[in-house]
C-alpha cells in the first residue's frame, strides 16, 4: 500500500502526532475498513491504521496508537480484528485501489 510508505516516512520526520501522520493515520483507517475488516467498538482509527502498517509496512516500525506488532499480546491491534475478509476479496481491492486511487 503506497500510504504505509508514506506514513512510515511521515512518522519518522514529524513523529506519530503531526499533521501529515495523523492525515495519512486516518487514510489508512479507511483503507483498512474499506477492504472489509471490522474492529471492535471503539477501535480508533490507529488501530486501522496499524493493522495495514503490521501488514504492509517495515517490521521495525512503531505502530501509532502505542500497538504492539506482537500478535498475541494484548497491545495488538489484531486483538480488535472482529472480522477480516477472504483473502481474495483483499486482493482485488488492492488491485481496484492501484487503479482508482484514494
Amino acid at each position: 500500500m503506497v500510504d504505509v510508505n508514506e506514513w512510515e516516512k511521515a512518522n519518522a520526520a514529524e513523529g506519530e502526532h503531526g499533521p501529515t501522520t495523523r492525515a495519512l493515520t486516518r487514510r489508512l483507517a479507511e483503507a483498512v475498513r474499506a477492504f472489509g475488516v471490522y474492529f471492535k467498538v471503539g477501535a480508533p482509527d490507529e488501530c486501522a491504521a496499524a493493522v495495514a502498517i503490521l501488514l504492509f509496512g517495515n517490521s521495525g516500525v512503531t505502530l501509532p496508537g502505542g500497538y504492539t506488532g506482537e500478535e498475541i499480546s494484548a497491545d495488538s491491534p489484531i486483538a480488535s480484528v472482529v472480522e477480516f475478509p477472504q483473502v481474495t476479496c483483499v486482493v482485488q481491492h488492492v488491485f481496484s485501489l492501484f487503479a482508482n486511487p484514494l
